[in-house]
């Protein structure tokens, strides 16, 4: 997916670019639970890495965003900065712990044991993000 892309392509609104869901929005909620610096993040999920870029600019140590859609982490790749992407299944990815986790609208995707152990390697952030529709 080209950074221009349409609305309707879009998942993440944010870096200018407006998307279908207000990310700036679902970030401010999740940090209002997290008290002090985030630490290493690692964003499930990711899309358009809007989430990661907004973890960047609140001072994040170290940010990893992944994504199943190559089209979405190659958009991330080029309009995130100080963010790692790689096209990953977060259901197999694994990996070392993470201050903090983000489950941005994935959870219901993962199903409970890949759920639990993503759960499990937040050392000290889960910020777990539900839309009702």
């Amino acid at each position: 997916m080209a950074a221009g892309a349409s609305v309707s392509e879009r998942y993440q609104t944010g870096l200018g670019v407006q998307g279908v869901f207000d990310t700036a929005a679902w970030y401010e909620a999740l940090r209002k639970g997290i008290d002090g610096p985030l630490g290493d993040v690692i964003d499930i999920g990711c899309a358009e890495g809007v989430m990661c870029a907004l973890a960047v600019a609140d001072g994040a140590e170290r940010v990893v965003g992944i994504d199943l859609d190559p089209e979405r982490i190659a958009t991330a790749r080029a309009t995130v900065q100080g963010a790692t992407f790689a096209v990953a299944d977060a259901t197999t990815y694994d990996g070392e712990y993470w201050r903090t986790v983000i489950c941005s609208q994935i959870i219901h995707w993962l199903g409970r044991e890949a759920a639990v152990r993503w759960f499990r390697k937040a050392s000290r952030n889960l910020a777990v993000v539900f839309r009702l529709a």
